[in-house]
Formats: structure tokens, C-alpha cells, sequence
């Protein structure tokens, strides 16, 4: 400031000051932000700055006084020109000060921050719906590819994918591992073969997930966690739905999106009128490793020739030509396991669990094949309609078996093992004789 202003402001100081006092009220301050664009009604004025009468007609004659405000007529006031010069003033420099400056600089970088935060999630445009299977793998592939644009059906997905045609028992126990533990050579085959679905399968692997003693994550499998987790935002920022393994139990899941930390998912939990909620993406229980399946680009393939590729997987896994994990049997012989678990084994508060899962399981798969094979019969020059009628046998057979150990907990009670013992046995005849007419019919393709 120059000599000029400060000898200026010396001679006005008590004006100044009542100047300075009059607009030094919030309240004050509101009301003539209100009159800056023009002639405002007392009554309006009540409303909008939610004074008492009393209260504001003491402001509106602090601003008078000093005049800021003038009454036009009886009830409505307007800002003087001096008023408005003050205001414009006091507002110009403010927004031009290093206070100011400060401030906005704050504000500007939590807005950043914010949006930031709020840039961190992501929903892709078609989400996916988890189907119903009792199997997770064929659920969500089914749901993905029907986001995707691929209409499937639950048996196309069960039979094309490979995984209909396998017979899995754990050697020593009746364990709900059953349905999904095969050798990876077994997996790879089944990814492969479901692109024949659809779409091109680019499968994610990401390390192994393990627990500690208190029963949290490892340190490595945290990393191996955040790297999957990585990894699937790219994929939802291509705009994509993913299949993960692990959400949240062992089991498949779909994968729409990611906020924050988390999947934003589609599970079997909407099965069970359960709440998909989302899930941290340490929060994951992902026995044999981390792993997610992208399926990226269409794959034109011919019907008839899917079919073909289906019959040839589809023998080899049902019999067994494939490398096994130690503690399993795969193949027809798998049968005779499963019999022998459910009567020679002593039993626990697993018992009954793994034994339904694993035989509702079993019987949706020998139902989708023989949905399929129908379909087969069609577009194949070899008459399938035989080992079609085999695999609905199995199926009903299968049936019997679930109904004597339906899914959650039960009792074990000897005479129901012995008949579902003896019903296992007779799938696996019916199984083997199926099995060998595939074989025959794949000689005339």
C-alpha cells in the first residue's frame, strides 16, 4: 500500500470500520448475495437465509445504516450501487489472494484425490450372470458367454467343455473336492476344448494362495493375490467379464468389475438368494492356485466338427487317458471307488456332504450329456441314439443315488450306502458300454 491509501485510510478509519463491521456477518453476507441480481422481497428473504423477522429486519438496518442496503418501498430492499462496488471488491480480492490460492490448491488436489478414487472402479457395459449348475465352471462360462453374445445352453457347456465326460472319486474319502480336482493336464484340456464354445480361452495363473496358522493369507500369496487382481482389471477395462477361481470358496465365479480393492461379482451366492456382495481380492479361497479365464476372441468353428472334437475328448476323459493326482481316480473305475468309500470308510461331518455333492455333481453331468448327444445325433452321419439312451440311464440312475444323499448335511446310515454302493457298480457297467460305442462310432467319422 502507498502513502496515499494509508493516509487515506488513517482519515476514514471509523467509517471503514463500520463499513467493515457491517459485512463482517455471515448472514449479512447471504442476504446480499441475493439482492447482487436485483430488488428482493422481505418475505422471500426469510425464506431463503431462514432468519426470524426480527433477526433479519436488525441486519437489513446494519446494511442500511452503512448504506449497503437501501428499502426500495414498504418490505422490499435492494443493493446500493456502493454496496455492490464493496461486495465485488472484497470478493475480486479474495479470489486473488494467496490465501485463496492455498485453499483452492487443497481443494483441488482432495477433488483429485477423490476422483481418483472414484476412477478406481469399474463395471463392464454387458455384465455377466452367474446360471445355474450345480458344478461353478459351468455356470460361469455359460453366463459369461451369454454376456458376451453367445447364446449356450447348460449342456452344450457341460458336454463341449469336457467336463461331462469325467468321473472323479477321491481314493481314501467322500470329498467335496471331487468335482474339480484333476491334473492340470485335465484342466488344460477342458479350457481348451471350451473354446469350442465360442470364444478364444486365455487362461490367467497367478501363484498359489495359501493360509497361515491364524488362518490369513500368506505374505506371497497376498502379492500373488494383488498381481491376479492386476491382471483382471485389465481385462474388466477392455470391457470384458472373467471367470476367478476362489470366490469366495472353492468354486468359479464371474467377475463384472473391481471397486477400490474388491471384485464386484456374480456367484453361486444368487442361487441361495444370498447377496452378491464384493470381495476383497485377498478374500479368495483358491486351493491348487490363483487363476482366471478370459475369454478374448469369437471362434468360428463348424457344429458338426465340434461334435467330433466332443466324442474324442470326451472318450478319452471318460476312460481315463489322461495323467491323474495321486489321491484321485479318474475314468469308469471311479465308480467302483466311490462304492468302496461308501462302505468301507469311517465317517465324519464331511461324510455326508462330500458324498452328495459329488453325486449331484456327477448326475448333472451324465444329464447334459445326453442332452447334447441328442443334439449330436443330428449333425453326425453315425447313429448316436444308443449311447444317447445309455447316458440317460446313467442319469436316472444317478438320480436315485442323489436322492438317498441329497446336498448339505445328513446321516450315513448303512443300508443307504450299501443300495447307492451297489447303484455306482451298475453305472459303471452302463458308463463302460457307452464309452465303447463311442469308441466304435468315432471309427466311422
Amino acid at each position: 500500500m502507498d502513502n496515499d491509501h494509508a493516509d487515506k485510510l488513517k482519515k476514514n478509519t471509523v467509517e471503514i470500520v463500520k463499513v467493515l463491521n457491517a459485512l463482517s456477518n455471515e448472514t449479512r453476507l447471504s442476504v446480499l448475495s441475493l439482492l447482487l441480481d436485483g430488488e428482493k422481497q422481505l418475505k422471500y428473504l426469510l425464506e431463503e437465509t431462514g432468519q426470524s423477522k426480527n433477526g433479519l429486519v436488525n441486519h437489513l438496518s446494519t446494511l442500511i445504516d452503512t448504506g449497503i442496503v437501501e428499502r426500495v418501498s414498504w418490505g422490499k430492499y435492494t443493493i446500493t450501487k456502493d454496496g455492490a462496488g464493496y461486495i465485488r471488491d472484497i470478493v475480486d480480492q479474495y479470489l486473488s489472494s494467496e490465501k485463496f490460492r492455498s485453499k483452492r490448491r487443497k481443494i483441488d488436489t482432495s477433488m483429485y484425490q477423490w476422483r481418483t478414487k472414484k476412477l478406481n472402479e469399474r463395471i463392464v457395459s454387458s455384465p455377466a450372470e452367474f446360471k445355474p449348475s450345480l458344478f461353478s465352471y459351468q455356470g460361469a462360462v455359460q453366463g459369461v458367454l451369454e454376456a458376451r453374445g453367445k447364446k449356450v445352453s447348460l449342456d452344450e457347456v457341460i458336454a463341449v467343455s469336457g467336463y461331462g465326460w469325467i468321473t472323479n472319486a477321491m481314493k481314501k474319502h467322500l470329498c467335496p473336492s471331487v468335482p474339480s480336482a484333476f491334473h492340470k493336464e485335465v484342466w488344460s484340456a477342458i479350457h481348451k476344448s471350451t473354446e469350442n464354445l465360442g470364444y478364444k480361452v486365455n487362461l490367467i495363473s497367478s501363484g498359489l494362495f495359501e493360509w497361515d496358522e491364524k488362518q490369513t493369507p500368506t505374505e506371497e500369496s497376498v502379492k500373488n493375490a494383488e498381481k491376479q487382481y492386476q491382471a483382471a482389471k485389465q481385462v474388466i477395462d477392455n470391457d470384458r467379464p472373467l471367470i476367478m477361481w476362489g470366490l469366495p470358496i472353492p468354486e468359479y465365479g464371474i467377475v463384472n468389475g473391481y471397486r477400490g480393492e474388491e471384485y464386484i461379482v456374480s456367484t453361486y451366492r444368487r442361487l441361495i438368494e444370498q447377496q452378491d456382495t464384493p470381495i476383497h481380492y485377498t478374500g479368495l479361497m483358491a486351493p491348487g492356485g490363483l487363476h482366471c479365464i478370459d475369454l478374448t476372441t469369437l471362434t468360428m468353428l463348424d457344429p458338426k466338427t465340434v461334435a467330433i472334437e466332443t466324442l474324442k475328448l470326451g472318450y478319452r476323459l471318460g476312460v481315463g487317458d489322461t495323467p491323474q493326482i495321486d489321491a484321485y481316480t479318474l475314468g469308469s473305475e471311479a465308480y467302483d471307488v466311490l462304492a468302496g468309500n461308501l462302505k468301507g470308510e469311517e465317517f465324519d461331518e464331511n461324510s455326508h456332504h462330500g458324498t452328495g455333492y459329488t453325486l449331484a455333481c456327477l448326475m448333472e453331468a451324465k444329464w447334459g450329456l445326453s442332452e447334447y448327444l441328442k443334439k449330436a445325433d443330428t449333425l453326425l452321419d453315425v447313429d448316436l441314439s444308443d449311447i444317447t439312451s445309455r447316458y440317460n440311464e446313467l442319469y436316472l440312475l444317478l438320480k436315485k443315488c442323489h436322492e438317498e444323499f441329497p446336498l448339505g448335511p445328513g446321516e450315513m446310515p448303512p443300508y443307504k450306502c450299501e443300495k447307492v454302493a451297489g447303484l455306482l457298480r451298475e453305472g459303471k457297467k452302463i458308463e463302460s458300454e457307452a464309452l465303447e460305442r463311442i469308441k466304435e462310432a468315432l471309427t466311422m467319422l
